[in-house]
């Protein structure tokens, strides 16, 4: 008789992130998006190909996206 699979608990996750996030290594700094974009324009932010993500819109879309977010925003604050 074929076993029936049974989908993992929400505790069975959580105890699978717990276990996981221990094994992730990282540091946290107070930074400012000036400091961020300086770092970066500086090379000593290298953001490698894996971790970009895989659509990158073309100029003019992103351009026109910008506007419209703008032109909502405007709206809004009238």
């Amino acid at each position: 008789m074929a076993q029936k699979k049974t989908q993992p608990t929400t505790q069975t996750l959580q105890q699978q992130l717990d276990g996981e996030r221990r094994l992730v290594s990282f540091d946290s700094y107070d930074l400012s998006v000036r400091q961020l974009l300086d770092m970066f324009e500086s090379g000593e932010i290298d953001v490698p190909p894996e971790y970009q993500r895989q659509f990158i819109w073309e100029a003019v879309a992103g351009a026109e996206c910008n506007t419209v977010i703008g032109l909502k925003w405007a709206h809004r604050a009238a």
